[in-house]
């Protein structure tokens, strides 16, 4: 869903108090800009001389109006040149961080955010900018703090609150992101960037009607912001409306014909009713509108294995690993399509099950009795979130229950089973350097985060085909299990809950027979994996349930 990144104007501040000619020349300057009279302003500032003590605000002020006229460049330079005066002109620094991000110049805007931020701790934009980069780089602990320091600066500054809950959903603490928007839209109603955020939260709690009331307002207040019609499809989508989501998709289009995302919601329609001969028609006018969108390339491979034609897909693969090294999606489908090509070694090498996946039996958390114990404790932090929900309409979990987040502020049980994983995921790493030559393994992640969640399946449920493309690594620790899991061996037939890697089942067309292996899950054990390998889980028959926490690693890496 569209995130919302504001920027509040931001001038050099006026003073009656020297009425030498620089000084009046910059009170005028600064009352033309208020009003609006920008040739005005940047007259009045270009008359101030390099010398004179206004000159570093002068300078700041044209800045300011450079990039106000959509000249970044300009406004890059006025702006260091106004900095190289005054080092100390927090204001400027911020300015300067807007201008390069304008540019796409990212890390030089960070760093110039965070120089006005030191410089400016007191001043509510300049913190919330500093916060927006923080997340965009992945340190969303730090982005949180930065807009908590926003909103004490200034309560009613509504993108703080805005920013916060952006990041609080980044960090899956859904319900903090909810009440993180609300704010932002009770201080500023008609905030349409900020009901778009809403409405995605919301559709995290599988509240649907919700997020498209939200969603209809926001194009109510802005009918010309193309973004919230694309989000208007994708929540149709959600709905099961996708006549109505392709009228989205379509308004959004009449809005900014080069619009990427609602030409991938299109390709995504004709793919889902058969058509993918349309859907890579789609597909391609995304990528003609937007290079460096990977996304659509992993659609192409998607519909042309629908085709058949594995050389296309394999194309589109590599096309989308060229934009996006290291896209789950991408490495998922290279290896259907490479078995389809008839290309076996090369699609064992990528999905190599002896070398990527791992078993690991944990030995028992301190502070608990026993590992029956911890996991008894495990379970009843299972059975009793209160996220757990029926069949969750976007996950892959089925005749089953599934929870949101886990570890957040984890405590007892999580917190410790939080402390294993992340040894464990340590030692995975350790044992998995990097390697140049795999398209998965050559992009490990220099930090990341954890995310879990827990999954309790019924008599007959399972989890259906899937990869975690937000992941690098992906894992399962086995909680609870059914008396009858525990009477098969690896060599019996009967494999009911098993877990079964490599399959893309349902999830891409194939017509050759995938190479699988099939694993028995024991309680006190995880499996971690490549989070594009393809997994599923077979249905059982049972009265008790089968408890797992599934976990993914998420790299923090700068985007």
């Amino acid at each position: 869903m569209t995130s919302s990144k504001r920027k509040a104007k931001v001038y050099p501040s006026s003073s009656n108090g020297d009425r030498s000619a620089p000084r009046r020349l910059l009170v005028e300057a600064v009352g033309h800009f208020r009003a609006g009279r920008l040739e005005a302003a940047e007259a009045r500032a270009r008359a101030i001389p390099d010398g004179a003590p206004e000159a570093a605000d002068a300078l700041h002020l044209r800045g300011v109006i450079a990039r106000q006229r959509r000249r970044p460049n300009d406004a890059v330079a006025l702006l260091t040149r106004a900095i190289a005066i005054n080092p100390d002109l927090a204001l400027a620094h911020f300015n300067l961080g807007n201008a390069l991000y304008d540019l796409g110049r990212r890390d030089e805007a960070g760093h110039a955010y965070a120089r006005a931020a030191a410089l400016a701790p007191d001043v509510a934009p300049v913190q919330s900018s500093h916060g927006s980069m923080l997340r965009a780089t992945g340190d969303t602990d730090a982005a949180v703090a930065a807009f908590a320091r926003a909103i004490a600066a200034d309560p009613g500054y509504a993108p703080a609150h805005n920013g916060l809950g952006n990041a609080r959903r980044d960090q899956g603490r859904i319900e903090d992101a909810v009440a993180a928007f609300e704010q932002a839209i009770a201080i500023e109603p008609d905030y349409a960037e900020a009901l778009l955020n809403l409405a995605a939260a919301l559709l995290d709690r599988d509240e649907t009607g919700a997020a498209l009331a939200r969603i209809e307002r926001a194009i109510a207040l802005r009918p010309d912001l193309a973004p919230a019609h694309v989000n208007l499809g994708y929540a149709r989508l959600d709905a099961g409306d996708v006549a109505a989501a392709a009228r989205a998709f379509d308004d959004a289009l009449a809005l900014a014909p080069d619009l990427a995302e609602a030409h991938v919601g299109l390709g995504r329609i004709a793919y889902d009713r058969g058509r993918p001969d349309d859907a890579i028609a789609h597909f391609r006018r995304a990528i003609a509108s937007r290079a460096d969108f990977a996304r659509p390339h992993a659609g192409i491979a998607l519909a042309a294995l629908a085709k058949g034609d594995a050389v296309v897909a394999l194309d589109a693969c590599d096309a989308c690993l060229a934009v996006d090294p290291g896209n789950r999606y991408a490495i998922a489908l290279k290896a259907v399509a490479l078995g389809e090509a008839g290309e076996r070694e090369d699609a064992r090498a990528l999905v190599d099950f002896d070398r990527l996946i791992a078993r690991r039996r944990i030995a028992t958390p301190p502070g608990f009795a026993s590992l029956a114990a911890f996991n008894a404790a495990l379970a009843d932090a299972a059975l009793n979130h209160p996220s757990l929900a029926h069949e969750p309409h976007d996950k892959a979990t089925r005749n089953g229950r599934q929870t949101r987040e886990l570890f957040i502020d984890p405590e007892g049980a999580l917190a410790a089973l939080r402390a294993e994983i992340e040894t464990a995921v340590d030692a995975y790493l350790a044992a998995h350097p990097a390697d140049p030559d795999h398209s998965w393994l050559a992009h490990p992640p220099r930090r990341w985060r954890l995310t879990a969640w827990a999954t309790v399946l019924g008599s007959q449920g399972h989890q259906a085909a899937h990869i975690h493309p937000s992941g690098w690594l992906s894992g399962v620790y086995y909680v609870a299990l059914p008396p009858v899991m525990s009477d098969a061996s690896e060599e019996s037939d009967h494999r009911a809950g098993w877990i079964v890697f490599g399959d893309p089942g349902a999830e891409a067309a194939h017509a050759a027979t995938p190479e699988t292996r099939l694993y028995r899950p024991e309680e006190g054990c995880m499996f971690l994996f490549p989070s594009y390998v393809y997994h599923h889980t077979l249905p059982f028959a049972a009265a008790e349930p089968r408890i797992s926490i599934a976990f993914d690693v998420l790299p923090l890496d700068a985007v």
